[in-house]
């Protein structure tokens, strides 16, 4: 029914297309308003890495941060996170006490903030939201293993120098 993108990197969006020709029905795909013009850029920045183009899907639908979606009797929290690039989110699952972090919090790292369209203020700002959180609280990365916000606290040496603890 849906695809969130967590941000807008190529790694996260080029396969939408190949995805929503494979089914039935077109899912309907949103991303953050700030990521538009990175989506857009995507195929370019994978032919600068790998010489190969995609194109770039069509975002169906803009998130700002603080939606709420529905899915199937699940309601996701829409929260801006940025830092990895301006448009990044998470999705905080209510009731169930589990975070989708895509690239901003991982076990054992954070997001990059060496690209073009990241800053590190702005991530540092992101982290302390996410710690901030119940430290019970599973976070899904966009890539790794999952954790818990506890343990990121405890064990996460990223996490720790951006943050200053």
């Amino acid at each position: 029914k849906y695809i969130i993108a967590t941000h807008g990197h190529f790694d996260h969006v080029l396969g939408i297309n190949i995805l929503r020709d494979a089914l039935d029905h077109k899912p309907i795909f949103y991303i953050h308003i700030e990521d538009v013009n990175l989506l857009a850029r995507a195929g370019e920045i994978l032919q600068d890495f790998f010489n190969i183009y995609v194109e770039p899907p069509k975002p169906d639908k803009y998130l700002y941060g603080g939606e709420v979606i529905s899915i199937d009797g699940l309601s996701f929290k829409v929260i801006h996170t940025p830092g990895h690039t301006m448009g990044s989110i998470c999705l905080y699952v209510l009731d169930e006490n589990t975070l989708f972090t895509g690239d901003t919090l991982f076990k054992g790292s954070i997001g990059r903030f060496d690209f073009p369209e990241s800053n590190s203020d702005l991530l540092r700002k992101s982290l302390e939201k996410i710690i901030g959180m119940n430290p019970d609280t599973k976070i899904y990365p966009g890539h790794g293993d999952e954790s818990t916000i506890k343990e990121e606290i405890v064990s996460n040496a990223p996490l720790h120098e951006i943050l200053g603890m």
